[in-house]
């Protein structure tokens, strides 16, 4: 498919959902009563639609995407697409939807693009994955013979890395980030096998000073992660018409 038909099928289909919502077919999802309505959000290849739980919306979506298959050529792959309901949505209720789309993946047990589709109120319980990420690194590191220079390039320029994509989306929980932070400083100061073992002649919080104060240049994961929500902040400033800001205020 050419960029430019693409473009167009794009435009199409939310052309579809938009009229859909002005005439009342399907209601989007707001965070609050002045807040705009969110019907649908296109990522290159994905979409991710919104509307209330109900037989009726759920026909009115089905037959939207049917129209727009035929119109565009491009089908919707049911098989591997996922589904989420809030949580005063009746179990019925959501066997009947699911029946109706042709859905019935999860979107709570899945990953979209590397991260969790959705964080509950356990943020290091989610996270948790990272702290193993840069464990097992480590690990697999332990078995070289790597002079402390060396260590402390993977250090700065790969296990440091790991979190990075995911702090450039998410606040990770402070103390997440000191438990990673402390199995970086142990695999710096090991005194034998056992990297959990030795003294550690430099504090973490000294080793991230920069080098013309004494200390290392490494990073700190917690500053780090918010230098990179801090980015978002700014562009909340300088776009105030975005949709993003838009909700947020």
């Amino acid at each position: 498919i050419s960029p430019y038909l693409f473009l167009l099928c794009v435009e199409g289909l939310s052309h579809y959902i938009n009229r859909a919502a002005e005439n009342d077919l399907i209601h989007g999802c707001k965070i609050s009563s002045s807040a705009p309505a969110i019907t649908h959000l296109l990522f290159a290849d994905d979409s991710f639609l919104f509307f209330k739980a109900s037989r009726e919306e759920a026909q009115s979506i089905r037959d939207l995407l049917n129209s727009y298959e035929r119109l565009s050529g491009q089908a919707v792959n049911y098989q591997k697409s996922g589904i989420f309901f809030s949580a005063n949505v009746r179990r019925d209720k959501q066997e009947e939807i699911m029946e109706i789309l042709g859905v019935s993946n999860d979107l709570r047990t899945s990953n979209y693009l590397g991260l969790p589709s959705l964080i509950g109120r356990s943020k290091k319980r989610v996270f948790s994955f990272l702290k193993e990420r840069v464990w097992k690194r480590v690990q697999n590191w332990s078995n070289k013979l790597l002079s402390k220079g060396g260590k402390m390039v993977l250090i700065k320029n790969v296990a440091q890395s790991i979190p990075s994509y995911c702090m450039s989306c998410f606040l990770i929980p402070k103390t997440l980030c000191q438990e990673i932070e402390r199995i970086l400083n142990s695999y710096c100061w090991p005194s034998s096998n056992d990297s959990r073992k030795g003294i550690k002649w430099m504090s973490w919080d000294k080793m991230c000073s920069a080098k013309i104060n004494g200390g290392l240049g490494f990073r700190s994961l917690h500053g780090f992660n918010l230098a990179l929500i801090g980015k978002h902040i700014w562009n909340f400033i300088n776009n105030p018409t975005s949709l993003v800001a838009r909700i947020y205020k």
